[in-house]
């Protein structure tokens, strides 16, 4: 598991999830980004899936929960929605998995749904260079 987070800037995160990432790995990482006193003035996120590695959950694994999952981003959703209490001013993008170009990410898709309704602007992205471009870092 890596998950490494690069402050650009005070406005700017950079979060790169990098080979296999567990529920479990995401939402602490998630937790623990939000409660970082830069948060307060973060104005741009990029979620950065380009790197990651999806296992499916083996049959007869003794811990299928431990793999990503539904429930994962169920509870990203609702931590989303809080965070978002605390600073509603953030635009999160997305950069899709290499495997989900084409046909958007499930995980991506279920996530922007339970996120709707909420003060952040949430897109997402086949590429670093797209996303880069809606959140007005780069023309």
């Amino acid at each position: 598991m890596t998950i490494i987070r690069d402050w650009n800037t005070e406005k700017v995160l950079h979060v790169r999830y990098v080979g296999e990432v567990s529920g479990q790995e995401y939402l602490e990482s998630v937790l623990n980004f939000s409660g970082d006193a830069r948060f307060d003035g973060l104005k741009y996120l990029i979620a950065d899936w380009s790197e990651y590695s999806y296992a499916q959950a083996q049959s007869g694994e003794k811990d299928p929960e431990a793999r990503f999952n539904e429930k994962d981003i169920e509870k990203a959703a609702a931590y989303t929605r809080a965070m978002a209490m605390t600073n509603p001013n953030i635009k999160l993008a997305m950069v899709l998995m290499k495997k989900s170009i084409g046909h958007r990410g499930a995980f991506a898709t279920l996530f922007e749904s339970l996120s709707e309704g909420i003060s952040w602007e949430v897109a997402s992205f086949n590429t670093l260079a797209e996303a880069k471009v809606w959140l007005g870092l780069e023309g």
